[in-house]
């Protein structure tokens, strides 16, 4: 499926739906942790869902010395574009909704951003296809792939048909 796991072979992409209850999952296949926060936003950029607000309602989702962090997010040793860069070359995509300022639409993008350098280093030409954060309804279809729509937190049909022709881009298919 297009949101679970990323294999390791280069040819397989993941994708990250800011919707996804465990975004984990997308970052898993290709690395070995979990992302800070609740998803692929910058976890310092301290907007949205934080730390804290994690290990409160969610502890189960991460190991006890995480929430050592909860408040202190400038104190992590990491944040999530480090584990977005372990990914590449592997094509990595965020979606998100323009409302769901919980999981960082814009936080998100910026992840992208700091994790190409280390995709143009293994070989993308074009890593992410994009300068600034996109409007809703554009789809950025490079290996660093970002699709904004309008609405919450929630995975729809529009979300979707951006996940397919992103990873059709990428797989190279064309039928």
């Amino acid at each position: 499926a297009l949101r679970c796991a990323a294999k390791p072979d280069s040819r397989v992409p993941s994708t990250y739906n800011g919707s996804m209850r465990s975004p984990r999952r997308a970052c898993r296949g290709g690395a070995f942790g979990a992302p800070g926060a609740g998803g692929i936003a910058l976890t310092k950029r301290i907007f949205g869902e934080r730390t804290g607000d994690l290990v409160t309602r969610f502890p189960h989702w991460f190991c006890g010395n995480f929430a050592v962090f909860a408040e202190k997010e400038d104190m992590q040793p990491f944040d999530q574009h480090q584990l977005a860069a372990l990914m590449a070359p592997r094509p990595l995509m965020a979606t998100s909704g323009t409302e769901d300022l919980w999981a960082d639409p814009h936080g998100e993008f910026l992840t992208l951003q700091a994790a190409a350098p280390v995709y143009a280093l293994l070989g993308a030409k074009k890593p992410l296809d994009a300068e600034e954060w996109p409007k809703s309804g554009k789809l950025i279809n490079s290996p660093l792939g970002y699709y904004l729509r309008k609405g919450g937190h929630d995975t729809v049909l529009e979300d979707w048909k951006a996940m397919v022709s992103w990873a059709g881009r990428q797989l190279k298919y064309s039928g």
